[in-house]
């Protein structure tokens, strides 16, 4: 197996990078020492949401960016 990058960890930001690169057609593997998705981004409750720029529009025009 050849690959043009090897991603160490398969969590929201090792999957993010693949996706991305895949994109652009770069060729990637990753490698991972337990499960995907399950360490930090299995345990957060944080989350990825389209809305997010709309919460943060609105916290702009109530509080201004400084």
């Amino acid at each position: 197996m050849t690959t043009d990058v090897l991603i160490v960890g398969c969590g929201i930001t090792g999957i993010t990078s693949a996706y991305l690169l895949a994109k652009q057609g770069v060729k990637a593997a990753f490698i991972e020492a337990d499960e995907t998705l399950n360490g930090t981004t299995g345990h957060t409750t944080a989350k990825i949401t389209v809305q997010h720029g709309l919460i943060y529009d609105q916290f702009i025009t109530d509080h201004s960016e400084e």
